[in-house]
């Protein structure tokens, strides 16, 4: 299965807490996870370095990719990011 997450930077402590949990969840089940950061979502979690910590060693687990899609410094464009949507199973 194939997931995609996305982070929104107004998502709240809670939200991002159990979207990670879920992330967990699934890698631990080796499905195919992608998170697109979206404008400053990964800004907002590095500001708390616990919680960075956590994010960042989502890779470790065997999270394909980090997709940053925030305007300025994007990995992906619109129609990479609709491509990789269409293949998704799971979209949250």
């Amino acid at each position: 299965m194939r997931a995609i997450f996305h982070i929104y930077p107004q998502q709240s402590q809670q939200c991002l807490q159990q979207t990670y949990l879920l992330l967990l969840a699934l890698l631990n089940f080796d499905h195919k996870v992608f998170i697109v950061f979206h404008q400053n979502s990964l800004t907002e979690i590095s500001k708390n370095t616990e919680q960075a910590k956590k994010w960042q060693a989502l890779n470790l687990y065997g999270a394909q990719a980090f997709i940053y899609y925030d305007g300025d410094n994007d990995n992906i464009d619109a129609y990479g990011l609709q491509q990789l949507m269409r293949q998704a199973d799971f979209i949250a």
